[in-house]
């Protein structure tokens, strides 16, 4: 059986709480041998300083705090991601690496049996757009009608990647290498926030090792559909809390991890995305309907209802949040 280590990247503000949820459900999950890291950006006057209780609250849970450097500023849209590519260059003695969002939960056992035995698989993409084809025909030469370079791409969501630790350095320099030759052709421009992802796919690619997609259950999107409790997946992402609202199940877990440790409740309370989950019962079902009508949207693919929505939710959320925001400081 592998050993695994879990590497997640804790920032300062609200991936603070994020990271702390992620790193008390693995903990509770994980019945394999296993190594937890959070992998802090530096320098802390571009990238932020998390709190010292969060740091200890991490130390607590069995998690080792490593600093990586990105002293690039973030100008762009997908630039904060490249954070990403320094986790890989963490030294660890476990045989995989397991890079996982910060806004992601382990909800059941895992024992990394049921992962393919590959040198890198991911969790799978919901579509592939049509700037990947492009931009596997400039950076990989493949050439031909469409089907047949899209048998060749190899595209997947990375907030969830599995790769065999001594593959991760050479990965991480490829992807970076290639992020940075993508960014100066201004090709990918119009999507920048998904250059980290095309490009992972392209990385595995050019370093020629074997690789496979898993199913879903390694990355649920709770954001797109409910949970189906009579078969839980292993991993959910989450994206945003307000999607808790509709898990009652998942919310219950993580109110008692909330309990449990005062300084992600004192986080959870001071953040307005977070403090949804402590409102007026009129503002959860609101929330609750309009996740749900997503939810309708995407499993019918209408597209362009989903945009609607999201502008209305949009302008709710605003409200509402600058509501509870003011009654939060009133009491305080």
């Amino acid at each position: 059986m592998s050993n695994y280590a879990f590497i997640f990247v804790c920032q300062q503000g609200p991936i603070e709480i994020q990271v702390l949820l992620l790193a008390a459900s693995l903990k509770d999950n994980l019945r394999c041998e296993y190594e937890l890291i959070a992998a802090v950006p530096t320098p802390c006057e571009i990238c932020g300083k998390p709190k010292n209780a969060t740091l200890d609250a991490l130390r607590e849970l069995g998690v080792r705090i490593e600093y990586i450097r990105n002293s690039k500023k973030p100008e762009s849209p997908g630039d904060a991601f490249m954070n990403k590519f320094f986790c890989f260059k963490i030294q660890t003695s476990m045989e995989k690496l397991i890079f996982m969002d910060s806004d992601m939960l382990c909800l059941r056992e895992f024992l990394g049996e049921s992962l393919p035995d590959v040198d890198f698989c991911a969790g799978p993409a919901y579509r592939i757009p049509k700037r990947v084809i492009k931009t596997y025909e400039v950076l990989c030469g493949l050439k031909g009608n469409k089907q047949d370079i899209v048998k060749n791409i190899f595209y997947f969501q990375s907030s969830f990647m599995v790769i065999k630790t001594c593959y991760a350095k050479e990965f991480s320099n490829i992807w970076q290498k290639l992020f940075s030759q993508i960014t100066n052709t201004k090709s990918l421009s119009h999507i920048l926030y998904l250059r980290e992802q095309i490009l992972s796919g392209v990385a595995v690619k050019k370093l020629g090792i074997s690789h496979a997609l898993v199913d879903e259950s390694y990355n649920y999107p709770i954001s797109r559909k409910a949970i189906n409790y009579s078969k839980l997946p292993f991993f959910c992402h989450y994206h945003k809390p307000k999607y808790f609202l509709l898990e009652p199940g998942l919310l219950e877990k993580i109110n008692i991890t909330f309990n449990t440790y005062p300084v992600l409740s004192e986080l959870a309370h001071n953040d307005l995305e977070w403090r949804v989950l402590f409102s007026s019962s009129i503002v959860k079902a609101i929330y609750k309907i309009n996740i749900f009508t997503r939810r309708l949207l995407v499993k019918f693919k209408l597209v362009f209802l989903i945009n609607i929505i999201a502008g209305a939710g949009f302008l709710f959320k605003n409200i509402t949040l600058f509501s509870i925001g003011s009654k939060h400081h009133q009491k305080t």
